[in-house]
């Protein structure tokens, strides 16, 4: 009986885990027009933002970097696809977080979605519900628009086309 009961336990805290399965997988899974911010689900958090004249080579450098500067680790990155996908380890808050960037190019604007999933709190040490360390897509988004600062002024390019929000940075 003891085991049974251990056993039950370990699957209740090994299914509080966040996934990169738990992801969308392609840019078909995102909806680059539904607006949410900030938490929009238990345990799932969103942001998004559009750049103005951008290839899309360089929001995908952006986008690794934003990944990686906000510790994020890459387990998946497609150029083609517009999909990035990260693992984050253990936080204060967090036993893991996973994030999705998704980039989708139409004309000029390339539109970008951020999705961050959190581990489920079930905790028997004091965070229970839905706590998390970060604001993990404003985190992204802002290292993705620092980089492509950078590199407008390492081009000896003004960066015009960044649009944060509607408002020019």
């Amino acid at each position: 009986m003891k085991r049974h009961t251990l056993i039950y336990i370990f699957l209740l805290l090994l299914s509080g885990c966040a996934t990169l399965s738990s992801l969308p997988q392609t840019i078909d899974g995102v909806d680059f027009n539904s607006l949410k911010t900030g938490r929009t689900a238990m345990w799932t958090y969103e942001d998004e933002t559009v750049f103005n004249n951008m290839d899309k080579e360089m929001i995908f450098l952006a986008a690794k970097h934003g990944l990686s500067a906000s510790g994020f680790v890459i387990r998946k990155a497609s150029f083609e696809d517009g999909v990035l996908l990260g693992y984050h380890d253990t936080t204060a808050h967090d036993w893991n977080v996973v994030a999705g960037v998704y980039i989708k190019q139409s004309g000029e604007k390339t539109a970008v979605k951020v999705i961050a999933k959190t581990s489920k709190d079930f905790s028997l040490v004091g965070n229970i519900g839905d706590t998390t360390s970060a604001s993990w897509p404003q985190l992204i988004i802002s290292a993705m628009q620092d980089y492509i600062v950078k590199e407008s002024l390492t081009a000896n390019k003004p960066a015009k086309h960044l649009k944060v929000n509607g408002t020019e940075r």
